[in-house]
């Protein structure tokens, strides 16, 4: 076998093209930078690059200057999902509700592959508990933080990274915007109802002649209520009373209107959702004040979903609403982006 060497003058050619190609990345990075920029790092020209020793052939054991080392990177202000509508409401003296993501991306990945939903009921409890106390710790930073930016915290959730808040001017809008505490902010939009379609559109009687008819699970109806005393329902007088009732829990997150469904749409879905699976149980969670829907009291819906879970097995949660846009691919900047992701990490049925 024979070893080709280089010749000598190859290895100094292709030195000097790795040099070369290091000032250009720093040149391009000093241009980048504002005044401001090259002070901190402790440059006032491009002729101080060369002090630092990145162009010098030093002995490997040569002590390194005390000077700072530069590194050369392109500088990126941090983007974030900000609606239009709302910077130019503050601009207009008027102070806005809306809905802020929080930055929590490592403790959810370090959750999610804890592989909750295989776990034993204490287990997935403690996997929670863990996830829920992280979220705490989150929270409080962010009220720390808002009491600084001036911005009001008027309802947070136990496992939802989101809060709803209060921005009352634009240097309140761009402490936010600036803060690595805040991922997205979200107009607390209201959602409208939407009917369901029928049941061989999603190939039921098929799944029903298998035997899949939801023995065992729950259903949590995100919707306008479940008027469960009906007969459809067991004839309850109470969630879960007597023992044939169709409906385990029942919940207002909107405003309680002293209904059981002010509407008729909720009661609907549910009884369509037991012709699905005419075993299954339903979670009837009202998150409607009269046709329509805000987010942070869906979102509080969907909180009380990831709480309690594993307490009723809930393997599907039914959202019939929505609004006025139509996306034609995935809405990956959606403020629905976080908590569905929290629900398919605890519900088997969405992984």
């Amino acid at each position: 076998m024979v070893f080709l060497r280089p010749a000598k003058g190859d290895i100094n050619m292709k030195q000097k093209r790795e040099k070369l190609s290091i000032l250009l990345i720093i040149t391009l990075g000093i241009l980048i930078f504002t005044p401001s920029d090259a002070t901190s790092l402790g440059i006032s020209s491009l002729n101080e690059v060369t002090s630092l020793g990145l162009f010098e052939n030093k002995p490997e054991n040569t002590q390194q200057s005390e000077k700072p080392k530069f590194i050369a990177f392109l500088y990126n202000q941090k983007k974030i999902h900000l609606p239009e509508s709302i910077r130019q409401n503050l601009s207009k003296g008027k102070e806005q509700v809306a809905i802020v993501v929080l930055e929590n991306s490592d403790a959810f990945q370090s959750f999610s592959k804890r592989n909750y939903v295989k776990q034993p009921h204490l287990d997935k409890r403690a996997a929670l508990d863990d996830y829920g106390n992280h979220l705490k710790k989150v929270r409080q930073e962010f009220v720390e933080f808002s009491i600084d930016a001036n911005v009001e915290i008027s309802r947070s959730y136990q496992y939802l990274p989101m809060a709803l808040v209060n921005i009352p001017n634009d240097i309140a809008l761009e402490a936010l915007t600036k803060s690595p505490k805040v991922k997205g902010i979200y107009e607390n939009e209201m959602m409208s109802l939407f009917l369901n379609e029928s049941l061989p559109l999603i190939n039921q009687p098929e799944a029903s002649i298998l035997g899949a008819q939801g023995e065992g699970t729950t259903v949590a109806i995100v919707d306008t209520g479940v008027d469960y005393t009906r007969a459809e329902f067991g004839s309850c007088t109470s969630p879960g009373v007597p023992s044939a009732c169709k409906v385990v829990h029942a919940q207002d997150f909107a405003p309680d209107d002293l209904k059981l469904d002010a509407h008729g749409h909720g009661t609907n879905v549910a009884g369509i959702s037991l012709g699905v699976a005419p075993s299954t149980k339903i979670a009837a969670l009202d998150v409607f004040s009269g046709n329509g829907a805000y987010w942070d009291d869906i979102l509080a819906a969907l909180d009380w979903v990831v709480v309690n879970q594993a307490t009723y097995n809930i393997v599907s949660v039914n959202l019939s609403l929505g609004s006025s846009i139509r996306n034609t691919s995935p809405c990956v900047d959606s403020i629905a982006v976080e908590p569905f992701s929290r629900l398919r990490s605890v519900i088997p049925a969405c992984l």
